[in-house]
């Protein structure tokens, strides 16, 4: 019998949403980078550093490993997590 942590539905779901996340962030990182090649005194110091670090988080998630993302560990979980921070 399999746990829900070991059925392969809840793994799809799981990486699914931690993908939602990441492509968000990421989105999010690309829109304001675009803005200030555009308009590049329209993004004050501390927003930059806040993309910045937002930039760091998203390069250290490992989206090129499968077996870290299927298993969600608590790394990966720890930069998804610091990454909804900048929302909430």
């Amino acid at each position: 019998m399999l746990t829900p942590s070991h059925d392969p539905n809840h793994i799809l779901i799981a990486v699914l949403h931690a993908g939602v996340e990441v492509g968000y962030y990421s989105g999010c990182v690309q829109a304001w980078r675009r803005l200030q090649q555009l308009q590049p005194d329209s993004v004050p110091a501390r927003a930059e550093r806040g993309i910045a670090a937002m930039e760091e988080l998203l390069q250290s998630y490992p989206l090129h490993s499968p077996q870290v993302c299927l298993l969600l560990d608590t790394c990966t979980l720890s930069i998804l997590h610091k990454l909804n921070m900048w929302v909430h």
